[in-house]
């Protein structure tokens, strides 16, 4: 009786929404008893992985699970897993996967192996990949997923909290972020990721104006690599750092390892020339071959190199001889001078011939020339050599000799904090020297180590006013960039040198010689571009009408044989003399300004 008078007050109790409120309580606590043990079991699994097991994950094919275990691995065993993920994943035809799998590594040396045996095999005919379904791997899934759903809403694309893992029985989604991951993630390398950065910052677009913008040079190593490896062209945001048009600092990140020049930058055209020139300034943006260039160079010839634009001795010999002995005047004259001067042999050391960098050092040379000579349109403040050319005190022409311009770098041009954390870039970094050598009897160019008047004074005008004459002459803000560019080079390889830094430049620096003439042997490194090189060039000949002030009147003309170049050695620059102590306040800011680890991209504002 009571028990029936119980069921009936129970019952009449029980409502529909009652029963649905119940009902939905007992799913709830059912699906936390699910997924906790599942936290906790894959908390252990991360945490006692062993060989063992992340092998037979990887002969199974599921790469993903593969993954994950070896990421939980500490670094060096980690990068090598990692490294045998990537080449099983490319033996299996997943070859984005694969090139994914390796830019993860963190490790210089091994990344940069493991994508040349991937770039190396690249063209090679792969055996026929198995049927069926054999492997549980959805990173090509999930890449397809961030890549087209709001790619800024992801944690591993953009700045969003969505989160995205693959699961033994499928892909877990959690886009509102309401569950973060308990491991910070790191920098994937994963090339749709690099393309983002570079088109993207956090604050705009890359062609956005920048008053300092901040290139890390090993993660712009690393995204270049990635790509190069897969056989992509670089992006032309990396060709042209970023839109960077001048360089005013350079600062280490020891707690990350990061290596950052920083400057102005904004977006970039081509000019006539196709230079690629920053509108609003009219400077022309910082090259990435030109940077490479300077890292190999400050690697294996300690930061010397240049060009230099000679007359060729039997030449000069024979200019002389002429100048003594003729009696034509006029045009007959000036012709017969030009082509018994002859033709000036061009020579590049310390860089290959046909790079940017050797173009722009060749041709910044030869047109100081052109202006020395009035030959070119140069700028009030610059007269030329022929303008300041007079008569000796006595009424008689100056001597023949050869007139030598050259470029080099400036005094000072870096400063440094107490620690030597921030390198701070001031003033121009190039002055133009001068010489007057004397033509021996056979030809040979004896060095005075002085210099006339007339060519000291257009030297000290050219270094004055080098910031002028580079508005009207972009070439010139380029011979900067490079002179600048050099600097940063040598700093970085005092300080790898001293173990205050460690890039190991696997991908910029000097590629390894291949062993045995077997191309995939040999380290996959950064491709420069190059183009025909010259070899020679047309004497810089100029003439200027003088009365002599003797019995007769007889006229008379004075010609110039130009030689000179370009000669750069920043290690002996960069000395304690020459690198002063600084402690500004921005010195300071940057310094403590360290970029987030986990930042996939290689510049920001």
């Amino acid at each position: 009786m009571r028990s029936e008078i119980f069921v009936r007050r129970f019952v009449s109790k029980v409502t529909p929404d009652r029963i649905l409120r119940i009902l939905f309580c007992f799913i709830f606590c059912c699906s936390v008893l699910l997924f906790i043990p599942s936290l906790f079991m894959g908390s252990a699994v991360a945490q006692t992985a062993t060989p063992t097991e992340i092998n037979d994950h990887l002969q199974a094919g599921e790469f993903s699970v593969a993954l994950k275990l070896a990421d939980s691995l500490p670094a060096q065993p980690r990068d090598q897993w990692l490294s045998k993920i990537s080449d099983r994943q490319y033996s299996s035809g997943a070859y984005q996967t694969a090139y994914d799998t390796a830019g993860m590594i963190d490790g210089e040396r091994a990344r940069s192996d493991s994508l040349s045996n991937l770039y190396a095999n690249h063209n090679r005919p792969l055996a026929a990949a198995r049927g069926g379904i054999t492997e549980s791997d959805f990173q090509p899934l999930i890449d397809l997923i961030q890549g087209t759903i709001q790619p800024d809403s992801w944690q591993d694309t953009g700045q969003g909290l969505g989160t995205i893992q693959a699961f033994p029985a499928g892909v877990f989604v959690n886009s509102s972020g309401v569950l973060s991951r308990i491991k910070g993630q790191k920098i994937n390398g994963l090339t749709e990721v690099w393309r983002q950065a570079a088109s993207k910052g956090k604050k705009g677009a890359i062609t956005w104006p920048s008053p300092l913008r901040k290139v890390s040079l090993p993660r712009l190593e690393r995204a270049a690599q990635l790509l190069t490896a897969q056989g992509q062209p670089l992006d032309e945001s990396m060709r042209n750092l970023a839109g960077l048009y001048a360089i005013t600092h350079l600062i280490f990140y020891p707690e990350t390892g990061d290596i950052v020049v920083a400057g102005p930058a904004g977006p970039w055209d081509f000019d006539e020339n196709q230079r690629a020139v920053n509108p609003r300034s009219g400077k022309p943006t910082l090259q990435l071959d030109d940077l490479v260039n300077c890292l190999r160079n400050a690697n294996t010839h300690n930061g010397k190199f240049g060009c230099s634009i000679t007359p060729r001795q039997e030449n000069l010999v024979a200019t002389k001889n002429f100048l003594a002995s003729t009696s034509l005047t006029g045009r007959q004259w000036s012709n017969k001078a030009k082509s018994t001067l002859g033709e000036q042999d061009i020579e590049v050391f310390g860089i290959p011939r046909g790079t940017h960098t050797a173009r722009v050092l060749v041709e910044a040379d030869y047109r100081m020339k052109l202006l020395g000579m009035g030959l070119e349109k140069s700028i009030p403040e610059i007269p030329s050599y022929m303008d300041r050319l007079k008569l000796k005190p006595d009424g008689t022409l100056p001597s023949f000799s050869v007139v030598r311009w050259w470029f080099t770098l400036n005094d000072q041009p870096v400063s440094t904090n107490p620690d030597e954390t921030v390198f701070t870039f001031s003033g121009s970094s190039v002055k133009v020297l001068s010489e007057n050598e004397f033509v021996g009897h056979n030809g040979e160019r004896i060095h005075t180590g002085k210099s006339d008047i007339p060519t000291r004074g257009f030297a000290r005008d050219f270094t004055s006013h080098f910031s002028e004459i580079s508005k009207k002459y972009p070439v010139y803000n380029q011979l900067k960039n490079i002179f600048d560019l050099a600097l940063v080079a040598e700093i970085v390889r005092q300080k790898n040198t001293s173990g205050k830094a460690d890039w190991e430049q696997t991908f910029f620096g000097t590629p390894n010689e291949p062993v045995n003439s077997s191309p995939i042997q040999s380290q996959l490194a950064y491709p420069m571009k190059r183009d025909h090189a010259a070899t020679e060039v047309q004497s810089v000949v100029s003439e200027k009408y003088l009365r002599l002030r003797k019995p007769g009147n007889r006229r008379d003309f004075h010609i110039l044989g130009v030689s000179g170049g370009v000669s750069v050695s920043s290690a002996d620059r960069l000395t304690e003399a020459i690198i002063q102590k600084t402690n500004s306040k921005l010195a300071d800011r940057l310094k403590n300004q360290t970029p987030d680890s986990q930042m996939q991209r290689w510049w920001w504002d």
